[in-house]
Parts: C-alpha cells; structure tokens; sequence
C-alpha cells in the first residue's frame, strides 16, 4: 500500500521529478532496525552499516529567507520533513537520491508525503553526472534561475555517516552548473541592446540570406565533422583532406584560417559573436572561396555579410526571446532556430543537429588547456600571437581520464554539449583525443571514425545551398509589422510610467504601519502583475530578463520579515527596475523606428532602380 501512495504522491507533480530505471544489481540490502532506531543495511562487501533518522543539529535553518534547498538523500524522511517545515515555505527543495537500493527501500517502507508539494523535486540516478543534465534545464525557468544566489545543501544521515565523499562530489557539480546558469544571465540590458540593433540594422541580409529551414534534416544519416580550435586539432588535423565529399565539414570561425592555407575548404563557417574583432580576426582581407556558407545569427558586424563572398545562412538562435520574436516577424517556422549555445563550436554544433547529420563528430574541441597553460588553441590561429584572459583554473575528468586543466568558461561550453546531446538523444563521437570528456558522447580516434563513418558520397552541399530560396517576406509587410511593435512599446512605456507613479506615491508611513502593513504588503505584490506584462514580450524576457533576474535576487535577499524598513527596501529595489525598464523599453522603440527608416529608405531605393 505504501508503495502505490507514494507513487501517487510523485505523480501529483510530474515535470521536475527524474527518477531512472533500476539496474537490478542490489548493492545495499535492508536487514532491519536495531533497538535505537537505527536502519541497518549490508553493503556489496559484506560490511552492515547503521544510521538515524536524526536532524542535524550543525545545519541552520531560515525561516524568513527563500532558497533552494538540494537535500542529498532521502532515507530518513522524518529530518527531511523537520527541514522542509523549519525552512522558508516558499523555498525549493530538491532531493537527489544516487543510490537505488536506499530509493527502493524507501519507496516501499516511509510516507513520502512530502512530495505532494510543488516545491519538493526528486532527482534519483545512481549515474549523478546526470545530474548536470537535470539542473541544465531546471535553471532554464526565470522562477528557478531567481532562487540560484541562494542556495544551500543538506545531508541526511545517511551521506553524513557513510558517503561524505559522494556528498562532495555531487557539490561541486551543484557548484559548477550553478555558476554557469547564473552566468548565462549575467549579460547587462545595454549588451543586449547592441545585439538588438544589430539584428534590426542587418534585415537587409536577413532577406538576402537562403531559407535554413529549407535545410532541415537533408543531410539526415550523413556524417559531420565539427571542426573546432582547441590544441590537440594539431595533432589530426591533416585527416581532414579526405574528407571532402564523404562528410560536412562545419569550422568554427577561428580555425577557418588556418583550415584554407592547409587546403581544406570547409563547408560551412559559423560564428555568433557580435563584436567588431569577430570581423576584424577572422574576416577581414581572409579571401575565403565562394563554396564556403557563412552561418550565424543576424547579429554580426555588417562588415562581415558585406564582404564575404559566398552564400549566407542566417539563422534565429534557438531558446532566445528576442530571435523567437524576429522570426515571427519575418514569418519563419521553428525550423530556422537553430541551437547556438554560448560560442562559435556550439553554432557548428547545432547546424549539424539542424542537417541532420549522425554520427555528429567533434575534433578540436578540447575545452582545456594543452600541454600548459599557455596553449589554450591549435596553431595558425590569432592565439598564437594573442594570450587568452587569465582565468581561474579549474580541473575536470580528462578524456584519457584523470585531471586536465581548464576554466569556468569552457565547463559552461561542456555543460552545453552534455545537455543538449542528452536532451535530443545524438548520436555524437568525440575524436578531439585529448582535453576534457564531454558525457553523453562516444570517445574513437579520428581515423577510426573517418575509416567507419565517412565511406560514402554524400551531395554537394555547394550546390544544395545555391538552389535553396530566400527568405520570403515582402519588406512592405515586414515594415507594418515593426509600425504595430512601435505602438506596443508605447504602450509598454506608458504603463511602466503608471506603475512609477503608483510606487512614487505609496507612502509606507512609520506611524500607522502596525494598522495597516497588510495593506503595504498587499500594493507591492502588485509588482508580480506588473511583472508579468513585462513577460508577455519576448524583447522584453531578452533585453529586461537580466535585469529582472537580479531584482528579484535582491528582493528575495530582503528577510520575510515584515516591518518599514524591509517594506521600504523593496519598494525601493522595485523603483530602481522600473526606471531600468522605462529606458531600456526607449531604446528598443528607438531601435524598432531605425530599423523602419533603413528599410523604408533601402524600399525607396529599389523603386527608383
């Protein structure tokens, strides 16, 4: 009976919760309880452990503060509650449960009522490395990204007696995807604006650019190289000659170079910054062949679509508000966002998923320093005369194994990889032999994969990519939709006006607060509403997200705590967001009417011709 309750009780909320399937193999077996209380179990060598279903005394609670709580292991469900009721109502919990057999018996023997509550997640892998995989989308959800700066571990009985080191190793993985989350947010409104006026200042390639969706799984079955910078490209880049014809070769930007003077023409280059020295380093005077098809989101200096000579595939980047709203304005399907992740390897990456291609395989994509700390890129790239910004060295399992060195930034990269191959289940090889292991892929030499995979003809991409059509929008069409976007930021700009003068004027008075705080408190939750209509934009979630991200974080810094002082901070911390959002919406208006006056002056020009 209690079995079927608790499955019942985890199917009440079903979206978070990743429960894996048993191996079968039991490697704890539960052999009773002693007179104290304790659960004894024997362990896969013969040992019998014991522990108590006992709250830990050391650990401090908070009760006025939100967080996410990550509670390593859920035998003893008694401390599990204590610590749920002891803790702020209105924090996360996540349980994460490796070891199957304890899951198992306490799926079976306690009352997991605790789960029928939104805010308490279970993760149970006895493979933790998923666990990256699991808080890559989980920290996807504005609502979770908001809690990420506060954020605490418990350890049940179980993993404070007898598995401390596990303990410590599922922390730094909490620790590594945590960083990189909160980083992915970290872009300040005014760096997003650039990237804005950039995309609405290049329509005029955006219309000149080939349909990408057309390209949607044309290549499905057929083999790719993703062809990155790290240093051990160094030592197989020369199998890349017989490769032409038998796979796409999709380069990253800063390998393009260096690919061209070894004769290798690449299929495809993709970048996905925005800055100048993305032209400057990798464009400018390069003489690249027209056979090459330049991919990249519209974003680009226009210097670079100006002057490279081939064909252009520019494409939406998947899961990015403002790139889901430019599609829809040029009437495009799902099939032109492509995964562009956080550089020019991840852009590669997803315009093979975009093909179709499988296996999908990486060389040059190290994502750890080489031999030292100085090599950092294969040669015949700007790294050889150009060091990388020192950064703090990290340390992650190598693809020989053991330990190589490498940076925040490049884990955030391999985090990338691992959820997304994960999540769309890719077939995906790892030949770079060296540098850090990306999880979730198959480690071969590069000949051996070239010798097994890349047999056989496959067409000419030069050709396919010459037929393929334009993007179809008429501008006259395009430029009434931005005329309606114009009225709605308008608006937007007048109801953040409303809501500035609604905070200016609520005056949270010492002398009669104890008569009326249940009032204050009431006004300020009327941000969450105005939060919401921020929402309903998606240049509003790209530009504003950031911003609103770490309002909220201050917010949720001010204890729960009701008094003047705490009212007062948070009608402050909300008055300093909505004079941000008023600006930034300006902006984006200014932005939208610039992109309208180019494009009604490049309509004009085209009637006179």
């Amino acid at each position: 009976m209690l079995i079927e309750q608790n499955i019942e009780n985890l199917n009440i909320h079903t979206k978070w919760h990743w429960i894996s399937e048993p191996t079968g193999k039991q490697k704890l077996v539960f052999l009773g309880k002693t007179d104290k209380g304790e659960e004894v179990f024997r362990n896969e060598v013969g040992e019998v452990i014991a522990f108590q279903d006992v709250f830990d005394s050391n650990y401090e609670c908070n009760y006025n503060k939100r967080q996410i709580i990550f509670i390593i292991g859920i035998t003893s469900v008694k401390e599990i509650n204590e610590l749920i009721r002891k803790e702020n109502q209105r924090s996360i919990f996540i349980i994460i449960e490796p070891n199957m057999d304890l899951f198992s018996y306490t799926l079976h023997h306690k009352k997991l009522n605790m789960f029928k509550k939104e805010s308490v997640i279970l993760f149970n892998d006895e493979n933790w490395q998923n666990l990256n995989e699991f808080l890559q989308n989980f920290f996807q959800i504005i609502h979770h990204i908001a809690y990420a700066k506060n954020v605490k571990i418990y350890l049940t009985s179980y993993y404070r007696k007898y598995e401390v080191n596990t303990a410590k190793s599922i922390a730094e993985t909490l620790r590594k995807v945590i960083t990189s989350a909160v980083r992915m947010y970290g872009n300040d409104p005014e760096d997003s604006l650039i990237g804005l006026r950039q995309n609405l200042e290049n329509l005029k390639w955006v219309l000149q650019s080939k349909d990408i969706t057309k390209l949607k799984d044309r290549y499905s079955g057929k083999p790719a190289i993703v062809v990155a910078a790290g240093p051990s490209l160094n030592k197989n880049i020369h199998y890349l000659h017989e490769l032409k014809g038998k796979a796409v070769i999709i380069a990253v930007d800063t390998i393009a170079a260096r690919l061209i003077k070894d004769g290798i023409i690449p299929d495809f280059i993709c970048s996905v910054e925005r800055v100048t020295e993305t032209y400057d380093y990798f464009y400018q005077d390069k003489n690249y062949p027209k056979e090459m098809t330049l991919v990249g989101p519209p974003l680009l200096d226009k210097r670079v679509f100006e002057e490279f000579p081939g064909n252009m595939l520019l494409a939406m980047r998947a899961g990015v508000g403002e790139y889901f709203w430019l599609g829809s304005l040029l009437e495009l399907n799902d099939d032109s966002l492509i995964m562009m992740g956080h550089s020019c390897a991840h852009v590669a990456f997803g315009m093979a998923v975009q093909l179709g291609c499988a296996p999908i395989i990486l060389i040059g994509q190290d994502l750890a320093y080489g031999k030292n700390e100085k090599e950092t890129h294969a040669s015949g790239t700007l790294y050889d005369k150009k060091n990388m910004i020192k950064m703090e060295i990290m340390y992650t399992e190598g693809y020989y194994g053991g330990q190589v060195a490498t940076t925040s930034t490049w884990l955030m990269f391999k985090y990338w990889y691992e959820a997304e191959i994960g999540k769309h289940n890719l077939q995906v090889i790892n030949a770079t032999e060296g540098g850090a292991k990306i999880e979730n892929t198959i480690s071969m030499g590069l000949k051996e994969a070239i010798d097994k995979y890349c047999v056989n003809d496959i067409e000419d991409i030069k050709e396919v990519v010459n037929l393929l059509p334009t993007y179809q929008i008429e501008k006259a069409k395009l430029i009434r939709k931005l005329q309606k976007e114009v009225q709605l930021f308008n608006d937007l700009i007048k109801m953040s006006n409303q809501y500035m003068d609604f905070l200016d004027n609520l005056n949270i008075d010492k002398q009669i607060f104890h008569k009326k705080s249940g009032f204050f408190i009431k006004q300020l939750e009327k941000y969450d509403e105005y939060v919401r209509q921020l929402y309903q934009h998606p240049l509003c979630v790209h530009n504003m997200q950031a911003m609103i991200i770490k309002t909220q974080w201050d917010l949720i810094a001010v204890e729960e705590v009701v008094s003047v002082e705490n009212l007062l901070k948070k009608r402050d911390i909300q008055t300093k967001m909505v004079i941000s959002v008023i600006s930034i919406s300006e902006q984006i208006l200014q932005a939208i009417q610039n992109a309208i006056t180019i494009l009604e002056n490049q309509k004009r020009q085209e009637v006179k011709l």
